[in-house]
Protein backbone atom coordinates (compact mmCIF):
# COMPACT_ATOMS: atom_id res chain seq x y z
CA UNK A 1 0.00 0.00 0.00
CA UNK A 2 2.85 2.47 0.63
CA UNK A 3 4.30 1.65 -2.43
CA UNK A 4 1.22 2.61 -4.15
CA UNK A 5 0.35 5.10 -2.38
CA UNK A 6 3.82 6.92 -3.16
CA UNK A 7 3.85 5.70 -6.77
CA UNK A 8 0.12 7.92 -6.96
CA UNK A 9 -1.53 4.44 -7.36
CA UNK A 10 -4.71 3.52 -6.70
CA UNK A 11 -5.82 1.09 -4.36
CA UNK A 12 -8.58 -1.47 -5.02
CA UNK A 13 -9.51 -3.94 -1.72
CA UNK A 14 -13.09 -5.85 -1.31
CA UNK A 15 -14.71 -4.75 1.88
CA UNK A 16 -14.99 -7.03 4.87
CA UNK A 17 -17.32 -7.91 8.01
CA UNK A 18 -16.27 -5.97 11.01
CA UNK A 19 -13.52 -7.63 12.71
CA UNK A 20 -12.38 -9.86 9.86
CA UNK A 21 -9.43 -7.89 8.63
CA UNK A 22 -9.36 -4.61 10.42
CA UNK A 23 -6.22 -3.07 8.18
CA UNK A 24 -8.41 -3.49 5.20
CA UNK A 25 -11.55 -1.88 6.50
CA UNK A 26 -9.30 0.73 7.71
CA UNK A 27 -8.03 1.58 4.53
CA UNK A 28 -11.99 2.52 3.43
CA UNK A 29 -12.34 4.24 6.27
CA UNK A 30 -9.34 6.85 5.95
CA UNK A 31 -10.14 6.90 2.32
CA UNK A 32 -6.65 5.42 1.01
CA UNK A 33 -8.70 2.51 -0.94
CA UNK A 34 -11.62 2.06 -3.31
CA UNK A 35 -13.88 -0.54 -2.10
CA UNK A 36 -14.99 -3.57 -4.75
CA UNK A 37 -18.35 -3.98 -4.45
CA UNK A 38 -19.31 -6.09 -7.92
CA UNK A 39 -15.77 -7.96 -9.08
CA UNK A 40 -17.50 -7.99 -12.72
CA UNK A 41 -17.89 -4.56 -12.98
CA UNK A 42 -14.86 -3.79 -10.91
CA UNK A 43 -13.08 -6.10 -13.80
CA UNK A 44 -14.39 -4.58 -16.82
CA UNK A 45 -13.89 -1.53 -15.82
CA UNK A 46 -10.35 -2.24 -16.65
CA UNK A 47 -10.82 -5.02 -19.03
CA UNK A 48 -12.36 -2.27 -21.36
CA UNK A 49 -9.53 0.01 -21.46
CA UNK A 50 -7.10 -3.02 -22.04
CA UNK A 51 -8.79 -4.41 -25.29
CA UNK A 52 -9.71 -1.46 -27.00
CA UNK A 53 -5.68 -0.55 -26.56
CA UNK A 54 -4.58 -3.68 -27.69
CA UNK A 55 -7.38 -4.11 -30.68
CA UNK A 56 -5.24 -1.48 -32.24
CA UNK A 57 -2.47 -3.69 -32.35
CA UNK A 58 -4.67 -6.81 -33.82
CA UNK A 59 -6.16 -4.76 -36.18
CA UNK A 60 -2.70 -3.24 -37.54
CA UNK A 61 -2.11 -7.11 -37.80
CA UNK A 62 -4.47 -8.17 -40.25
CA UNK A 63 -2.50 -6.24 -42.82
CA UNK A 64 0.57 -8.82 -42.23
CA UNK A 65 2.88 -5.90 -41.52
CA UNK A 66 6.71 -7.10 -41.57
CA UNK A 67 8.21 -7.69 -38.20
CA UNK A 68 10.02 -4.36 -38.39
CA UNK A 69 7.45 -2.33 -38.97
CA UNK A 70 5.15 -3.81 -35.91
CA UNK A 71 8.18 -3.66 -33.72
CA UNK A 72 8.68 0.27 -35.06
CA UNK A 73 4.63 0.82 -33.94
CA UNK A 74 4.01 -1.08 -31.23
CA UNK A 75 7.34 -2.06 -29.86
CA UNK A 76 5.77 -3.18 -26.34
CA UNK A 77 2.89 -5.43 -28.15
CA UNK A 78 5.10 -7.83 -30.69
CA UNK A 79 6.56 -9.39 -27.80
CA UNK A 80 3.65 -10.25 -25.44
CA UNK A 81 0.99 -10.94 -28.73
CA UNK A 82 3.75 -14.03 -29.55
CA UNK A 83 4.08 -15.03 -26.11
CA UNK A 84 0.05 -15.40 -25.79
CA UNK A 85 -0.04 -17.11 -29.09
CA UNK A 86 -2.24 -14.36 -30.74
CA UNK A 87 0.51 -13.59 -33.53
CA UNK A 88 2.72 -15.76 -35.48
CA UNK A 89 6.19 -14.77 -36.87
CA UNK A 90 6.77 -16.22 -40.09
CA UNK A 91 10.06 -15.34 -42.89
CA UNK A 92 9.84 -12.08 -41.30
CA UNK A 93 5.94 -10.92 -41.54
CA UNK A 94 3.60 -10.97 -38.45
CA UNK A 95 0.25 -13.30 -38.86
CA UNK A 96 -2.74 -13.59 -36.57
CA UNK A 97 -3.15 -16.78 -35.27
Amino acid sequence: VEYAKKMGKEIYVIPHRIGQSNATNRLLEQEDAKAIYNIDNFISKFSNIKEKKYNNFLEFCKTNPTYEEALNKFPNKVFEAELSAEIEIKHGKIFLI
